[in-house]
């Protein structure tokens, strides 16, 4: 909500459901005793008093009156029925004070406003059009103010404190891993147990089968489905606003759009003026009063900008010092121009409370303008903390998935078949202490691959005590590979899932491992002894693949079984 959509403000303020509300009255009290009092013509101090007092008790029936409208606006649903009771509600307002007023000041005995009814009820209806749309747009510009002033602090402190959406996800994550890891160190077989030499493989193999693939899995299944229904803080993944109310300072006053209160203290006077004086007069005066009063609030908005504080009360006070003087060289100008508009205290107070009113608005409207663009900028930023947690609590996740899937369930793996050739107790514990820093490493940061191939030789080393590897490999693999990391990083973690299937299902342990060069991609294919009805296509590991890859394929063929896997690389990396 800023200034420059006047119009669109008032619309929502009218439809808003809170256009009435207690500061509706009482703001209006000056209006009623004074502009809209109906005792101008007084001759006694008795009869004035009395006419102060039929003012008075007027405005606190007016009040129950609009008590009602009030009412009915709350119960009201549709934003359209809600306007019409508002502006339904001003009418009957309008229209009831002089009536009452009238009545009431001839059972009093003091002679009433000699203007007609028709005249005054207009006086009324646009003294209360314009007070209460500009009260109203004051209160709903401060609750609002409120309302995004406990937002900002609940989100900027989040941000602060790190207690954003974002760093519960990764929090969890690794919580999660870390719960995991712990599971798998309590359960690796201990060296001095008297496990016997036929048992050693066959406990190892139980312990990958049972527990180690079970946690690879439980990691997979928690990044796909845990992480997309988390939802730490609210509906939206912001926090839902747990700081007390916060009220902005009233007083923040700001010079309204130029003219604007001048525009609006003539048209109130305009009705009566017209009765009084006439059309011509009148049009000369309100040309004259209408230039002087934008004159006056241009240079007091001038020298309030470049005088007085920029916020605060020394701001505040010098435009009120200055909106009072300008009320009343306004009504000594109307009263030169138009000797028929009097000089009284009338004047005045209306414009000062005009003016007042108006700069509230205005202040308070920039202020919102102002801190909801701050909100935004921290909800963005918020959204961007969220987005990267969750972004980095699904990498941790998966990292951990393909770290226990590889590298320890490989471990395993190779243990059970080198054990199930070299079963002395000296390999049986070299073997555990491999797979136990193995599984240590489990929550370390991994990083992309810097070089593919020394990774990739890595890989084959390691599985190369229980499976007999060849590699083969197209010129420029590599340089494009290493241009990017992280199709280097599938590339690897593909080979090391099929090694992981040939140990366990492959009639021989035999791999065929070769990198092509196809258009805008590298391709690995890995090749072995065996048939499908052995392999299960729908693994974890194989769903992951086709998750990160841009091609997976599992097939047979005269007795062999081959993963392809493709990944793309930029074009950058391909020259």
């Amino acid at each position: 909500m800023t200034l420059r959509r006047p119009f669109a403000q008032v619309g929502q303020v009218l439809s808003h459901g809170s256009f009435f509300s207690v500061w509706s009255w009482l703001v209006t009290a000056p209006f009623a005793i004074t502009l809209l009092g109906g005792y101008d013509s007084a001759t006694t101090p008795t009869q004035r008093m009395l006419g102060i007092a039929v003012a008075a008790g007027v405005h606190v029936v007016i009040g129950g009156v609009g008590s009602i409208g009030a009412l009915l606006e709350r119960r009201v649903r549709a934003a359209a029925a809600r306007t019409a009771v508002v502006l339904a509600t001003m009418a009957v307002l309008g229209a009831l004070r002089p009536l009452f007023t009238q009545a009431l000041m001839e059972l009093a005995g003091v002679p009433g406003l000699p203007v007609p009814m028709a005249g005054r009820i207009l006086t009324n209806l646009l003294v209360i059009s314009i007070s209460l749309t500009l009260i109203a747009l004051a209160t709903s510009t401060l609750r609002r103010r409120r309302e995004v002033l406990a937002s900002l602090a609940t989100v900027t402190r989040a941000l602060e404190c790190e207690r954003t959406a974002g760093s519960k996800l990764r929090a969890s994550a690794s919580a999660a891993v870390y719960r995991g890891r712990e599971r798998l160190l309590a359960a690796v077989p201990e060296g001095v147990l008297g496990i016997g030499p036929g048992e050693r493989s066959t406990v190892l193999l139980a312990f990958s089968e049972g527990i180690v693939r079970p946690v690879a899995h439980e990691f997979s299944a928690l990044r796909e489905t845990g992480l997309a229904s988390a939802n730490p803080d609210s509906e939206h993944g912001f926090p839902a606003s747990a700081e007390r109310e916060i009220s902005p300072h009233l007083w923040v006053l700001s010079p309204p759009p130029l003219g604007l209160p001048t525009l609006l203290y003539v048209l109130i006077f305009l009705p009566f003026l017209l009765q009084r004086a006439g059309a011509g007069p009148t049009l000369w005066a309100v040309l004259v009063v209408g230039g002087c009063g934008a004159l006056a609030e241009n240079a007091l908005a001038r020298g309030v900008d470049r005088c007085a504080p920029r916020t605060g009360r020394g701001r505040a006070l010098s435009l009120l010092v200055g909106y009072t003087v300008v009320s009343i060289a306004l009504s000594a100008a109307a009263w030169l121009v138009l000797p028929e508009a009097g000089i009284s205290a009338v004047g005045p107070v209306t414009y000062l409370v005009i003016a007042v009113a108006s700069g509230l608005c205005a202040g308070h409207l920039l202020r919102l303008a102002a801190e909801e663009e701050r909100l935004a900028a921290q909800l963005l930023r918020y959204r961007a903390d969220e987005y990267e947690g969750r972004r980095s609590a699904e990498q941790v996740l998966a990292d951990a998935a393909e770290w226990v899937h590889g590298e320890v369930q490989s471990a395993c793996l190779t243990a059970v078949v080198f054990l199930s050739q070299h079963d002395d107790q000296r390999a049986w514990e070299r073997e555990l202490g491999t797979i136990r820093a193995a599984i240590e490493r489990i929550d370390e940061p991994r990083s992309p691959v810097a070089f593919s191939r020394q990774a990739v030789e890595e890989v084959l080393a390691a599985w190369g005590r229980v499976i007999d590897c060849d590699l083969s490999c197209d010129a420029n693999v590599w340089p494009i590979l290493d241009a990017s990391p992280a199709s280097g990083r599938v590339v690897v973690d593909a080979l090391s899932e099929a090694l992981t299937n040939i140990l366990r299902h492959a009639a021989r342990p035999i791999a065929r491992v070769r990198l092509e060069l196809e258009a805008g991609a590298v391709t690995l294919r890995v090749s072995s002894p065996g048939t499908l009805e052995h392999l299960v296509t729908g693994g974890s590991g194989v769903r992951e693949l086709r998750r990160r890859a841009d091609r997976v394929e599992l097939t047979e063929s005269m007795g062999t079984v081959q993963l392809t896997v493709g990944v793309r690389v930029g074009a950058q990396a391909q020259s």
